[in-house]
Parts: C-alpha cells; sequence; structure tokens
C-alpha cells in the first residue's frame, strides 16, 4: 500500500484507518519509494496537533513532524526481491524498524510489498 508525496496527509491517516494497517509506503509520482507514514507519526501529531497540517502533501507533513522531534527518526529501509529471510531479520534487528518495504529493482525503486515484524514472528511460528 502506498500513498503519493503529494497527497494530503490526511488522506494517508484516512487510508490507513480505511484498510486497518499502521503504515504505508510514501511514493513519487513516477512511484518511487521516498519514505513511509506510520501510526507512530499519528502519535507524534497528536502531541503537538495542528488541523492545518493534516492538509500539507504527506511528503512534507512527515519531513517535518520528524525534524520537530528527535525521537522519532525512523529511516525507510528496504531490501530487493531476492533478499533471505535471514537478510531481512538482520536488517530489522539492526535498525530497530517495524517494517521493511520490498522495492522492485535499484533503477525504479518502487514498493512492491512490506515485511513487518508481526509476518516475521508469524513465519517463526509456523516453522
Amino acid at each position: 500500500m502506498s500513498v503519493p508525496e503529494s497527497a494530503p496527509a490526511l488522506e494517508a491517516f484516512r487510508l490507513m484507518d480505511a484498510r486497518h494497517i499502521n503504515g504505508l509506503a510514501i511514493v513519487s509520482d513516477a512511484g518511487r519509494l521516498t519514505g513511509n507514514i506510520s501510526a507512530r507519526d499519528l502519535k507524534l501529531f497528536v502531541k503537538h496537533i495542528d488541523f492545518d497540517r493534516l492538509l500539507q502533501p504527506v511528503g512534507e507533513f512527515v519531513k517535518q513532524l520528524r525534524q520537530s522531534s528527535i525521537d522519532i527518526m525512523s529511516p525507510t529501509i528496504t531490501v530487493f526481491p531476492a533478499a533471505t529471510f535471514d537478510h531481512v531479520v538482520g536488517k530489522l534487528a539492526a535498525t530497530k524498524v517495524h517494517r521493511i518495504f520490498v522495492v522492485d529493482d535499484e533503477a525504479h525503486f518502487r514498493p512492491i510489498r512490506v515485511v513487518s515484524l508481526v509476518d516475521v514472528l508469524a513465519l517463526a511460528l509456523h516453522k
């Protein structure tokens, strides 16, 4: 799931609510992954509510939100489709993020799926 970086932040949160998910990829007009928005961003926004900011393009909203807070500098972590389970788990552990975006290739960098901590746990429990 992704949202264009030019879409209002409010639309990103509406999509997350409608799909019952807690994170989205942010993509450029060309579909290239440029960032992410998550429930963590919403929690930070609620601490300093300014409803006008919800109308900002989501790319700008996230940039400003994260610049205003030192405790939420969560980068967008990616892997390519050929990444192994061990590689993905290693990246999750090393970066302490909740999700990793799988991108199609270096040239286009389009998100094609996401792997979350819940996905890793589910796979580990079924092995």
